[in-house]
């Protein structure tokens, strides 16, 4: 969050995500995405608790998705999860994610991969168009932003 600022070139971009510090954009975006998840998870509980298995699997399989559908930016951990991931780990992610995401039911499923599907789409067009690809720091921000987003659905789909 506090790279990606407007007007900033790619390589500040890059040179900023380096620096472990954080900001008050970073510090902002953590204490806005504890509380969207935090109220997302309050109908869940207790009862529902069982909802969270699908919500992280398929967050997980968006990360997958994100990495192996983007070119690697700049030479960090993002580089080499990308360059891990063969076909065959890749689709076994996705078919997890997916078939995790049945575990919600039906309409709450096809709501949860069409959700991270769009969420995974939308990061890479905007990854590509600041930086020319993904790093380790962008698959984690769309990890915390598939897991609110996921939360979100679950909360909204299977409340009664």
């Amino acid at each position: 969050a506090d790279a990606f600022r407007a007007g900033r070139a790619p390589e500040k971009i890059l040179a900023i995500m380096k620096d472990s510090r954080v900001g008050s954009y970073g510090a902002l975006a953590v204490g806005l995405s504890l509380l969207v998840r935090w109220q997302a998870m309050a109908p869940l509980a207790p009862d529902r608790a069982w909802l969270l298995v699908p919500a992280y699997a398929v967050s997980r399989g968006a990360i997958v998705a994100l990495a192996a559908a983007s070119k690697p930016a700049g030479e960090g951990l993002g580089r080499q999860f990308r360059a891990a991931l063969g076909r065959g780990s890749t689709a076994a992610a996705m078919l997890l994610g997916g078939a995790f995401a049945l575990l919600a039911g039906w309409p709450a499923a096809a709501w949860l991969l069409a959700v991270n599907a769009a969420a995974v789409a939308a990061a890479r067009a905007y990854f590509q168009r600041r930086i020319g690809g993904v790093t380790g720091d962008c698959i984690g921000a769309l990890a915390v932003l598939s897991e609110a987003l996921s939360l979100l659905v679950l909360a909204w789909r299977t409340s009664t």
